[in-house]
């Protein structure tokens, strides 16, 4: 298979503190039916896996934050931060709304609810084969689905395990999801010592700690792990290309079981090429129904 070459550019959707509830989200499917007139059916998928549609509302954008610290000018890339949040959420959405011209250009959009692959399938080796597509389960029915924009880092770290001595600079990712947690989205340097008995809850923000038995773990950043048999494979020993293909350099052992972890984003377009806000009281809007659905490619 030869290299796609770099991914290309998409905007990707920022983060919101204004994003309420509900947020909707719809699993589209294609089935040709046949029904004869004994009225008995024949149906035949056409989907090898569905599109998502999601429907987010928002309680109060604001035109503008103040920043931290009113003495220090924010840098470009801190204003539109979203981890900082500090810059105007409406210029934001309706920025990103008109840069991909309505329904005409895609965005990547990470759900907080669906971002992450722990220990995913994505091939057993024939010994031949040196490219394996980034794929995820959805609960425990196998339903996989390609993931094609994988957002961390690839990096060399196993799964956290209780009772462990770590030395420093050694990193893991969680092995368990916890519901409001980074669901294995962030990656975790250990200070040195031994892990304890029940795992950390590891929501944190780049930079934060957390203590676990005798650890310090400090968040570092969004990983991309590869296992082969249940052990993680040194980066330097693969690349990741555009479209989510992990090449090993050389083709692993007939038989080898390859899973992945990290995060990932979808490739989306809005739905329309229309969206409306509402002036709700002086430097504040809503937006109640926006609107747009992963493309496949």
């Amino acid at each position: 298979m030869p290299d796609p070459g770099p991914p290309p550019y998409y905007p990707i959707f920022p983060a919101m503190r204004a994003e309420t509830w509900p947020v909707t989200r719809e699993e589209q499917w294609s089935t040709l039916t046949q029904r004869s007139a004994s009225l008995k059916e024949v149906r035949i998928g056409l989907a090898q896996y569905p599109l998502h549609e999601w429907t987010l509302r928002f309680g109060a954008l604001l035109e503008r934050r103040k920043y931290p610290n009113l003495a220090t000018t924010p840098s470009v890339g801190a204003l539109w931060s979203g981890d900082s949040l500090i810059g105007s959420e409406l210029r934001a959405l309706m920025g990103l709304f008109n840069a991909c011209g309505g329904s005409r250009d895609p965005f990547l959009y990470e759900d907080k609810t669906d971002r992450v692959a722990v220990q995913d399938l994505i091939g057993i080796a024939d010994g031949v084969n040196t490219d394996f597509q980034l794929l995820r389960s959805l609960g425990p029915f196998v339903n996989l689905e390609p993931i094609q924009f994988p957002s961390g880092t690839p990096v060399f770290a196993a799964h956290w395990t209780a009772t462990t001595s770590y030395n420093a600079g050694l990193a893991v990712i969680p092995s368990i999801y916890q519901a409001g947690a980074y669901q294995m989205k962030h990656l975790f340097v250990s200070g040195g010592g031994t892990s304890g008995a029940t795992e950390p809850f590891w929501q944190q923000g780049i930079g934060g700690t957390i203590q676990d038995g005798s650890i310090v773990w400090t968040e570092n950043g969004s990983p991309l792990v590869v296992f082969t048999n249940g052990s993680p494979v040194n980066p330097l020993l693969y690349s990741v290309l555009a479209g989510g293909i992990i090449r090993f350099q050389a083709p692993p052992a007939a038989g080898t079981i390859v899973t992945w972890s990290g995060s990932f984003r979808f490739l989306c377009r809005f739905s329309t090429d229309n969206v409306a806000f509402d002036n709700i009281m002086s430097g504040a809007w809503t937006q109640s129904g926006l609107k747009f659905v992963s493309v496949k490619q």
